[in-house]
């Protein structure tokens, strides 16, 4: 039997290489690789603008964990993501934990999402829903009480109704629930889904059921699900750039924004190249990612705001 022996370089035993390198590993791998966190709806703009650079930097890696807005918040106070999609403002308890752990942030809109309500292609029977029937639907009241469509509007079927959408993770989940009335709360028996496109999928498969997503997710998945005007009380509207503009959307519209962290970007060169690279064109890739422009001025403050990344 002839038993190998490892070489040892620098003279010390395995066991405190082994030490070492369990030591330094964390630490390189965190140096190794951006990360963006936060919005599942910002993230669409975020792999567009990846795309796009990745023909320049074909080797550069963009670690993503899309699992929420209040997720992303948390990672950017920790100090563990320095670029982060949110599809509302940090709230108050979030700007205190950032300032408790000194870190630095800038609020920086880069689009407006519109919330779609969304069933399956498969569903040909219903055309709209109102405000108020959508709070009706969704009420935590409702559960084991508002079972079939007929029971919503006179003249639909006695289909089985069902209901599903994002975790309470998501800042959709409270702009949806909050724009209908209802707050934080839903039915008990709400299909809570991790992401947008779980919910997309869920609601494909089931004629029953009605969802909520972001627009650009209802564009990219149109052979599956189908958009449902809404109406506000001025008559159905869509999630499309007029409606919203001409108020007729609004309660269900908002801006989308990205936070960063100039003093964890300082420390992260790759980084730092990227995310000046996704903001100078942030425009594009916002309509690549079937999100709706803001107004040219706000772009042109976008320029003014990260002249430190230069």
């Amino acid at each position: 039997m002839i038993t190998l022996k490892t070489r040892q370089p620098f003279g010390l035993p395995i066991q405190a290489l082994s030490l070492i390198a369990a030591l330094l590993l964390p630490s390189l791998q965190a140096q190794a690789q951006t990360r963006y966190a936060g919005s599942d709806t910002a993230e669409p703009i975020v792999l567009a603008a990846q795309q796009a650079y990745a023909r320049a930097h074909p080797d550069f890696k963009l670690q993503i964990s899309a699992a929420g807005t209040s997720s992303g918040f948390r990672e950017l106070c920790g100090s563990r993501a320095s670029f982060v999609g949110a599809s509302r403002p940090i709230n108050a308890q979030e700007i205190k934990e950032c300032g408790a752990a000194g870190v630095k942030y800038l609020e920086i809109p880069v689009a407006i999402d519109a919330i779609a309500v969304i069933v399956s292609q498969k569903n040909t029977e219903l055309k709209s829903l109102s405000l108020e029937e959508l709070g009706r639907i969704y009420a935590p009241t409702s559960a084991g009480v508002l079972t079939q469509w007929s029971q919503v509007r006179p003249g639909l079927s006695a289909q089985p109704l069902a209901v599903a959408g994002v975790n309470i993770k998501h800042a959709t989940f409270e702009v949806f629930h909050t724009a209908i009335g209802n707050g934080k709360f839903t039915r008990a028996d709400y299909k809570d889904t991790n992401d947008h496109e779980q919910t997309v999928k869920l609601v494909a498969a089931n004629p029953g059921m009605v969802s909520f997503v972001p627009m650009s997710y209802a564009k990219d998945f149109a052979a599956q699900v189908r958009t449902l005007p809404v109406d506000f009380g001025k008559g159905p509207a869509l999630p499309q750039l007029k409606d919203v503009l001409d108020g007729r959307y609004d309660k269900l519209s908002r801006t989308v924004y990205f936070y960063v962290n100039p003093d964890g970007l300082a420390k992260d060169v790759e980084g730092r190249a990227f995310v000046r690279f996704a903001l100078d064109g942030v425009e594009n890739y916002v309509r690549f990612a079937n999100m709706l422009p803001l107004p040219k001025a706000a772009y042109e403050e976008i320029g003014k705001k990260v002249a430190f990344l230069q």
